[in-house]
């Protein structure tokens, strides 16, 4: 394990570990941060696909996965804004009543952080179908 957290983190950048490609939006410019746009969408800056594609190759190479770039899709991306938010924890009480009005907002998914906090995405403002 200590051999491939030593790899993944040979891909590691200022505020982007090996393993993740941040698309967040930073800057003035309103574009996430690592993309660009090609024709009608979005597509990976050539540096982040190049250290994702990295990644993948040593996932491959340790698993025994045929890595198939022609698979794989980098470009032509719709970008959807959602809204993430927690329940449970130090944002109000997590029970059977809190539970059921997250999901009757019908959560694009949630997890369990803690055992008393819930993380949640909604789709809002913008949604898939």
């Amino acid at each position: 394990m200590d051999h491939f957290l030593r790899r993944r983190d040979e891909l590691s950048i200022p505020r982007e570990r090996g393993d993740r490609i941040a698309i967040t939006l930073r800057g003035g410019d309103q574009l996430p941060h690592n993309l660009e746009k090609r024709g009608e969408g979005l597509a990976f800056r050539a540096e982040p696909k190049a250290r994702g594609e990295s990644f993948i190759r040593i996932l491959a190479e340790l698993t025994g996965w045929e890595y198939k770039s022609e698979r794989w899709t980098w470009e032509n991306w719709r970008l959807y804004q959602f809204t993430k938010g927690s329940l449970g924890g130090d944002t109000g009480r997590l029970n059977n009543g809190t539970f059921r009005t997250l999901m009757s907002k019908q959560p694009l998914s949630f997890a369990m952080t803690a055992s008393n906090t819930i993380e949640y995405i909604l789709e809002e403002p913008d949604q898939i179908v």
